[in-house]
Parts: C-alpha cells; structure tokens; sequence
C-alpha cells in the first residue's frame, strides 16, 4: 500500500491548504487571515509544482468575520465544499464554480449576512446536504434546473 505524502501551504492571501503530492490536490483547511473579498485559486503552486484545489474542508472559513464576499478563479476543478465550511462566518456572497458536485451538511449555517448565492449555467451540482444554507435565504437561493429537474438533491436544507 503506498503511502500518502502531504504538505502544508500557508499562501499569501491567508488561506491555508494540504496538498496531496500523489493526487498533485490541494484542500483548503483554514483562513486564519483571510479577509474581504477571497478569490480560492484554480491552482495553487508549492515547490514549483501546481496543485488543483478539489475541496474546500470542513470548517475551514468557520467563524471567518473579516470575509465578505467568495469567488473561484476561472477554471476551477472545486469538486466539494464539506461540512460547516463557511459556517458562522460573515460571508455576504458566494458565486459557485460550475464543476462543483457537492455541498456538506450546514455548509453556510448561521452565515446570516449571506445574500447572494450564485450557481452557474452548466453546473455540475448533484448533492446538497442537510440544513446546507441558513433557512431565511431559502426563497431566494435557486438551484441549477438540471439538479431540480432530475430530483438528485435529497434531505435539500
């Protein structure tokens, strides 16, 4: 069986990833210093290698007040988005990647400034879990047509 090697990166816009160095993956696991406007890379590159940032970790924006709004860098690969990952943050907007699959339990629970949810066209969405976004945002929030036309998304908030 071989062993998984990881690194820890602490970029310079304050987010912190481990990188697979077999998978050559990158997950985002804190934002101790994260603030404003974040951008999360498509890539990011340690030791002149390029990882692709699959995953955003459990609680890894947790009561993150200095964030306001999220984006990911055209041609991003982000794949998940795990349990309480941006939850009791300050977090007022979050515009998705389209090869996002899925989204933890209580994902944005307790984000009571979060405004705007964007998904976009062609969105790859399938799963969403429990209690994902905070119950007053759920009028406004609309999923991908494909997700709710094939009915994919179970236990939906």
């Amino acid at each position: 069986m071989e062993e998984t090697v990881t690194e820890f990166y602490r970029a310079e816009d304050g987010l912190v990833y481990v990188l697979d160095c077999g998978k050559l993956t990158a997950k985002l696991i804190s934002s101790p210093k994260a603030a404003g406007d974040v951008t999360i890379p498509a890539v990011v590159n340690y030791k002149n290698q390029d990882y692709k940032v699959m995953t955003i970790g459990e609680k890894a924006l947790f009561d993150n007040n200095a964030v306001k709004t999220i984006k990911f860098a055209q041609g991003s690969c982000l794949k998940a988005i795990e349990k309480k990952a941006f939850a009791s943050s300050s977090i007022e907007g979050i515009s998705f990647p389209a090869s996002l699959t899925r989204i933890g339990d209580e994902a944005f629970e307790s984000c009571n400034n979060l405004k705007n949810v964007d998904f976009p066209s062609g969105s790859q969405l399938i799963a969403v879990g429990k209690d994902a976004f905070p119950h007053d945002l759920l009028a406004k929030i609309t999923l991908p047509n494909d997700v709710k036309e094939n009915g994919i998304v179970e236990n939906l908030f």
